[in-house]
This record gives structure tokens, C-alpha cells and sequence, in this order.
């Protein structure tokens, strides 16, 4: 028996760090699953901004240089219309993508409220 207060007070010896380890923990279980969504939402909101200006920078680079060297602003203004042609090809993609990504996250918080709403709070019905 006296073992077990040994270990005890051992444990409740060594609060403060137990103390900054559990909230630390708790953050980086808050932080990083919204870091990942961030960086991928980030990301695909770049690509296509990227998309779209590579598109509208090639078209008018090659109706400059098809005055100069025919080719070659032919070939500029192919690489341009092709990435137009791309963004609003992945355009409507990517609104279905969004609009059923929010439509799943609602979903997710309604059912968390729902499951929090009918749990019992200190023994009493809230």
C-alpha cells in the first residue's frame, strides 16, 4: 500500500509539466488538422489563380511576339489558350468540389451539436 502513495504523489509531484503537456497536446490535436485544410485549400485556390494568369499573360506575350517571330508567338499563344482552356475546363469541377465540401462540413457540425446537445451535463438533462 505504501507503494502505491509512493507512485501517487510521484505523479501529482510532477504537475507542471504534466500541465503544460496536456494542453500542448490538446493544441496541436486543434491545430494541425486545420493547418492541413488550410494548406490544401490554399493550394488549389493558387493553382488556379496561377492557371488563370499563366493563360492571360501567354495570350498577350504571344500576340506581341507573333509580330516579331510568327512560330513562335503562335506556339506562346497555343501554351495560353490551352491554359485558359484548362481553368475553365476544371472550373466547374472545382465549384462541385466546393460546394459539396462545405455541404459535408455543415453536416459534420450539425451532427456534433446534435450528439452534444442530447448528452447528459453533471447528471442533468439540458
Amino acid at each position: 500500500m505504501r507503494t502505491i502513495w509512493l507512485i501517487i504523489l510521484a505523479i501529482l509531484s510532477f504537475a507542471t509539466p504534466v500541465g503544460l503537456i496536456i494542453p500542448a497536446i490538446l493544441i496541436t490535436i486543434c491545430v494541425v488538422p486545420f493547418s492541413i485544410i488550410f494548406s490544401i485549400v490554399f493550394t488549389i485556390a493558387a493553382f488556379f489563380l496561377g492557371l488563370l494568369l499563366m493563360g492571360v499573360i501567354l495570350i498577350g506575350a504571344g500576340g506581341y511576339i507573333i509580330f516579331t517571330s510568327f512560330w513562335a508567338g503562335v506556339l506562346v499563344l497555343g501554351i495560353g489558350f490551352t491554359a485558359l482552356g484548362l481553368f475553365l475546363l476544371l472550373l466547374p469541377i472545382f465549384h462541385w468540389l466546393t460546394v459539396n465540401g462545405i455541404h459535408l462540413v455543415s453536416q459534420l457540425f450539425q451532427k456534433l451539436y446534435n450528439f452534444l446537445n442530447e448528452k447528459n451535463h453533471f447528471g442533468k438533462r439540458v
